[in-house]
């Protein structure tokens, strides 16, 4: 099967990274709400921007395996990093990803531009995947179905399965009945479908319906640690030596106290808890074998479940995914600096 290969993007500059007090701003450039699937997107009209400067590139292209964590519909901010690494010359050799980490990922894998990751990013209005079920929210553990989503996603793919993909990709999963993480990849599941597995890694419990297959029920992939485990995948699948692994992660900030209720409904609770949670799962201590090639991204106080999330929003999720890879590798980039003189 045949993909596009990928493109360049201008991305924006003096974009800073999101902070409470942002929230409101008003952003020059919109686009059209309501996109549903990928061949309207790839149709859009170009966006105009402007490339920040870049210093002088290496002679040698560093090569990398890359990790990306989860973060719902906060996926603008890992397209932006991966604009931040195609502008500095970055090689990607393998990704590996959970939740929207697989969403990125995989049409990365696919063979998608990041100006097209972007457009798609951006304009599509997630809150068309609220495919509500009420059978699947009292018999199947989730509220909407992600039929609409993984439709989404098998046009997008053009129904590939993992070993159509021009690059290799994890995507990582977890098997409630085994409890550990389940890696779906070329090498484990050749044939499966990038889109089903997609589904099964961004299947937050009591909100996407659980996938149960080969006696297994699979949810997503962020709600057990999985990447030490992903990377020793990675790291056992290459052929030459070994690369190093870049891990993206989003980080946000304490939205704080909501008000205090004497009566809550169910679905309150729920809510409350489960984004409780997954800003817990988020935020966690990165481990120090881990800290230094992990490139940490400020998503501010949106948080992953924010369907109704605009334009203005995305588009600085995608402006602090690409201004915080930049610094990171340009920090790397930077000679050490100079003993002081005796």
């Amino acid at each position: 099967m045949d993909f596009p290969r990928p493109r360049s993007v201008r991305p924006r500059k003096n974009c800073r990274l999101w902070s409470a007090a942002d929230q409101g701003r008003k952003h020059a450039r919109s686009g059209p709400h309501g996109t549903r699937q990928p061949q309207g997107v790839a149709q859009a009209a170009a966006l105009g921007h402007h490339r920040a400067p870049l210093t002088e590139p290496s002679a040698e292209r560093e090569r990398i395996n890359l990790i990306m964590a989860g973060g719902g519909v906060r996926l603008p901010a890992y397209v932006g990093a991966l604009a931040a690494l195609e502008e500095m010359g970055v090689e990607i050799v393998q990704i590996a990803g959970a939740s929207a980490g697989s969403i990125v990922g995989s049409h990365l894998a696919a063979g998608w531009s990041v100006d097209q990751m972007r457009r798609l990013a951006i304009e599509t209005n997630f809150a068309t995947f609220k495919d509500l079920s009420l059978r699947g929210f009292l018999f199947e553990g989730g509220l909407y179905a992600g039929d609409s989503f993984e439709r989404w996603m098998h046009t997008g793919l053009k129904g590939a399965r993992f070993k159509d993909l021009p690059r290799d990709l994890f995507v990582t999963a977890v098997d409630l009945f085994g409890r550990r993480p389940f890696f779906f990849s070329r090498q484990a599941t050749p044939d499966f479908p990038v889109s089903k597995a997609v589904r099964c890694s961004m299947a937050i419990p009591w909100v996407w319906r659980p996938l149960r297959w080969e006696h297994k029920l699979l949810v997503d992939g962020q709600l057990m640690p999985w990447i030490p485990s992903g990377i020793e995948i990675m790291q056992g699948s290459e052929s030459g030596p070994p690369l190093r692994t870049v891990m993206l992660r989003l980080i946000s900030e304490p939205r704080g106290n909501l008000p205090a209720k004497r009566h809550l409904w169910p679905w309150d609770f729920a809510k409350i808890l489960l984004e409780t949670m997954l800003s817990a799962l988020e935020n966690q201590r990165v481990s120090g074998s881990l800290w230094e090639n992990t490139i940490l991204i400020n998503v501010g106080t949106v948080h992953s479940l924010q369907l109704d999330i605009g334009h203005a929003e995305k588009e600085r999720l995608f402006q602090c995914g690409y201004d915080q890879a930049r610094r990171y590798f340009h920090k790397k980039a930077a000679p050490p600096p100079s003993p002081a003189a005796s």
